[in-house]
């Protein structure tokens, strides 16, 4: 995810400003805020079967006077005026929920607490022919990036 949002830096798809990292201090906070939302939210979380399962984004974008999932808000709308049965399950946003509670929504904030338990006790490893191929990508990334800015301040 990393190089993801870099490249998404370099050729201005994202603000400059935006980072993944979080503080240790920032980590146990989101852990807690998981904690409180995950035992405030448990008697809701029933499962039932259902024809559409959605998987909304956890960033929300203020639209008129309400926060939304740009990407799945107008899908949602459709699925209802449809009347076809789906469940949206949410994920959080620096371990809040901001967006309006709805009947048919999930939250999956028990997932984000087992794999931050399982990131403590199992450490993730890359190969060398993994790293090797990250480490040509990366190259090839900056070659691509030094020809784009240097054709970009050739036409300005």
């Amino acid at each position: 995810m990393d190089l993801y949002y870099e490249i998404g830096k370099k050729y201005e798809v994202f603000d400059k400003e935006l980072s993944m990292k979080m503080s240790k201090t920032e980590k146990v906070i989101n852990l807690f805020r998981l904690l409180q939302n995950v035992l405030s939210n448990y008697l809701f979380f029933n499962l039932q079967k259902v024809d559409v399962l959605v998987f909304s984004h956890p960033r929300s974008k203020l639209v008129g006077n309400r926060l939304i999932d740009p990407y799945t808000h107008y899908l949602v709308k459709k699925l209802i005026k449809n009347n076809i049965s789906f469940l949206e399950f949410e994920s959080p946003h620096n371990g809040k929920h901001l967006r309006e509670r709805k009947l048919y929504k999930r939250y999956l904030d028990g997932i984000f607490i087992l794999r931050n338990v399982k990131n403590i006790f199992v450490k993730t490893n890359i190969s060398q022919k993994n790293k090797t191929v990250v480490e040509r990508l990366s190259e090839e990334i900056n070659r691509e990036n030094r020809q784009f800015l240097r054709h970009k301040k050739n036409t300005y």
